[in-house]
């Protein structure tokens, strides 16, 4: 997944509605716009026979799951071990070879989880290319839309992907219940992807232990807001994997101040001195705004430094303090050092992302709260990461062209 092959600013895309980005001079007109979103919102074309893949990690039982985009994957939450990120291996057709195509294994790391769900997304380190023949995507059918449906489900057991058909689904209590499948289920099905009319329409995420062909399905007609977000987010972090030890960009990062005002990090003046405050400041539409352009420098383990182009000089949080809030300020980049190292994930709300520094993980890169947001030339923060998460450590990405 290349992101520059995206034809629209991801500060636009990661801020859904998209017709909310429309505003902004330097995007796509509507119907350019409407083509991409049709493209990524229901789902991609996959790379194995309706999608199913078996996920591995390192102390857990394996689990089935369904590929919605070339690198993306969606499984249920047991699969993952969240505090080992890269400890993945994903495979498509091993033990066969399914019409002359090649069995492929990729290494994997999670993403993130869907707010409410026991539905996780993981982001494989390359594309899975054989087959790429049908077309598996996700339902926007809802329970009720579903009642009386047959559906298949697909299992992992053995290093294989079992079909477990027949089932009819009903709705009990608003949730997906499948009943009279051909087999009875045992405790690692849990996770099983269930796929009716070439859409997935849930994930096993209960048995019966009194009737082991009943099982509760997660419905996933929900998802398709969060995944169109976090295909983003992975392509960030594809680019960013990419670069290897480099870096990428040139590109912002903003808030959106109560106004509406876009709020840049910015280095006020040029300074091109150590110690020198990282403030504020309203974006500039002139593109040789140095002073507030930086570039993301891969660091390894999804950690990465912020640089600012005009100075070569690091986002720093002074001592490597983790209180809050603490001013921050650009400082010579460190080898070793862990408090100008910054990890991202998907904002809490569902667009933009949350930004936080290695030395401090509960805190949070933020601009001023409230109506301090649109106040010019103060200081960003390390912050108290809020809960919920707050508008103003919300960070958007905005692509600049390399002068």
């Amino acid at each position: 997944m290349n992101i520059r092959n995206i034809p629209f600013v991801l500060a636009c895309s990661l801020a859904l509605p998209h017709a909310a980005c429309l505003d902004d001079p330097d995007d796509l007109d509507g119907a350019d716009l409407g083509e991409v979103e049709a493209e990524i919102a229901g789902g991609w074309t996959v790379a194995s026979p309706e999608g199913a893949v078996i996920i591995e990690a390192s102390g857990l039982a394996p689990r089935t799951g369904v590929l919605v985009g070339p690198d993306l994957l969606l499984t249920h939450v047991s699969a993952v071990n969240r505090v080992l990120p890269g400890a993945y291996t994903v495979s498509w057709g091993v033990g066969t070879t399914q019409q002359g195509l090649v069995p492929e294994v990729r290494t994997a790391r999670h993403l993130n989880i869907f707010p409410g769900t026991h539905l996780a997304l993981v982001q494989t380190t390359g594309d899975f290319v054989n087959g790429a023949r049908e077309a598996l995507r996700v339902t926007s059918r809802t329970p009720a839309q579903l009642a009386g449906a047959t559906v298949t489900c697909k299992t992992y057991s053995n290093n294989r992907v079992l079909r477990r058909t027949g089932p009819t689904l009903s709705v009990v209590n608003g949730k997906l219940h499948a009943t009279t499948f051909t087999h009875t289920f045992e405790d690692g099905d849990v996770g099983g992807m269930c796929i009716e009319g070439g859409e997935l329409v849930g994930v096993i995420g209960w048995i019966d232990p009194a009737n082991r062909s009943v099982a509760a399905l997660i419905p996933v007609h929900d998802t398709a807001t969060w995944l169109t977000n976090m295909t983003f987010l992975a392509g960030v972090r594809d680019e960013a994997r990419r670069a290897g030890s480099s870096s990428f960009g040139p590109l912002t990062l903003s808030f959106i101040a109560p106004s509406g005002t876009r709020m840049c990090l910015n280095v006020p003046w040029g300074w091109v001195h150590a110690h020198a405050a990282v403030n504020q400041f309203p974006c500039q539409a002139n593109d040789d705004a140095k002073n507030e352009q930086v570039y993301l420098r891969a660091m390894g383990n999804d950690r990465y430094q912020i640089v600012f182009d005009h100075s070569g000089l690091c986002l720093n949080v002074p001592n490597g303090s983790t209180g809050a809030p603490v001013d921050l300020q650009q400082y010579p980049c460190q080898a070793s050092a862990t408090n100008d190292r910054w990890g991202f994930g998907l904002h809490p709300s569902g667009s933009g992302l949350r930004f936080w520094p290695q030395s401090a993980t509960s805190r949070s890169l933020g601009g001023r709260a409230g109506a301090a947001g649109d106040t010019p030339s103060i200081p960003v923060q390390q912050q108290v990461a809020g809960s919920p998460a707050p508008g103003n450590q919300r960070w958007f990405i905005t692509w600049k062209p390399v002068r």
